[in-house]
């Protein structure tokens, strides 16, 4: 995930004029199940999530904006 989209910090990356402030919350989406998902992290260490539909790691971290620009989701 790139974090420019968590941070709008001018140091980092160039400041977004655009930038959102109502973005959507962080939201969890299982690329195999194809949908939003409750995960579970095995490791508080790590940034691994497992889908707790799917029991896979193949999961995407980010703002439901985020999430709908890169996959095309529609919501609900």
């Amino acid at each position: 995930m790139w974090y420019e989209d968590l941070l709008n910090i001018d140091e980092i990356w160039n400041k977004k004029e655009y930038f959102n402030n109502d973005r959507g919350g962080v939201a969890y989406y299982c690329k195999t199940c194809e949908m939003l998902v409750d995960v579970e992290r095995p490791d508080a260490k790590w940034y691994t999530f497992v889908c707790k539909k799917c029991e896979k790691e193949t999961i995407v971290l980010g703002t439901k904006e985020w999430l709908t620009n890169n996959y095309r989701i529609k919501w609900k």
